[in-house]
């Protein structure tokens, strides 16, 4: 009898599926008088769900701080937390999705930072969001 010879062993490799690239949020600043509008502006599509602002500022409740549509197609929200303080807060999406701000003063944890008053020396606040 001959030997059976086995041809090559096919192995199959996964192809990784591409994530979406999560483009920073932009954070753009106003001085008042005793406190500072912080407006958060996103991409209309990325993610492509309706995102809220969640923080200390609203008692971490998700949806009463939606970004909405702007004129130029990008989403935003303007908010205008406390002075002389800072304030943690974090991004909720569709299906649970938190997300950060890179662009935030500072990070603590799972939390973006903004301080109201740089010049204040507030030390961080403690972690609110565990999403």
């Amino acid at each position: 009898m001959r030997p059976v010879v086995a041809g090559p062993t096919m192995v199959r490799v996964p192809v990784p599926v591409p994530v979406p690239v999560l483009e920073s949020p932009v954070l753009q600043r106003a001085l008042k008088k005793d406190r500072t509008a912080v407006t958060v502006i996103l991409p209309a599509d990325i993610p492509p769900s309706p995102v809220s602002v969640v923080g200390d500022f609203n008692d971490r409740q998700p949806g009463v701080h939606p970004l909405t549509p702007r004129k130029d197609g990008k989403r935003a929200l303007t908010v205008e937390p406390p002075g002389g303080s800072a304030h943690s807060f974090r991004y909720l999406a569709a299906g649970d999705y938190w997300f950060n701000d890179e662009s935030a003063d500072d990070q603590d944890g799972p939390n973006s930072l903004h301080y109201s008053d740089a010049t204040t020396g507030v030390s961080p606040a403690p972690p609110l969001c565990t999403g």
